[in-house]
């Protein structure tokens, strides 16, 4: 059975931001610059393009790699506030104890087919009020 991941967690007040870290391994006091310059960087998410609840997340976890915490080539940007949640989705794999080593290929995927499907859209909105209803019938 997982463990409750709630449980995993240590809440850490730096520089002013609140992090949850995880296994007990306080960021580094660079973090909050490097977070900032890589949302800077890179101000959509990568999975679904949402400007919203941007978070920085490490490809490979900081807790089992440490080095690698400040590493901008660890680092890939998702949101966490939108319906797609792709912060715990695409990074997590829907689960606070996993990490996904293939977030990044997984992001650019998804990304990709929400793209092709907001291109191909069947029912782009009407600008004309005076446009013919597509759910009418033909009277004749």
């Amino acid at each position: 059975m997982s463990p409750d991941a709630s449980q995993l967690f240590t809440t850490v007040i730096q520089d002013g931001y609140v992090f949850r870290v995880f296994g007990g391994r306080p960021r580094s006091p660079k973090w909050a610059k490097v977070r900032a310059e890589a949302i800077k960087r890179h101000p959509l998410c990568s999975a679904c393009g949402s400007v919203k609840g941007l978070e920085v997340h490490h490809v490979e976890p900081y807790h089992l790699a440490p080095g690698l915490e400040l590493d901008p080539d660890n680092l890939i940007v998702l949101c966490d506030e939108t319906s797609n949640r792709c912060h715990f989705t695409f990074g997590h794999l829907w689960d606070w104890c996993k990490s996904n080593a293939g977030v990044r290929i997984d992001a650019r995927n998804f990304l990709a087919k929400a793209q092709m499907t907001k291109a191909v859209d069947p029912h782009p909105p009407q600008e004309d009020s005076d446009a013919v209803d597509r759910n009418a019938t033909d009277p004749a």
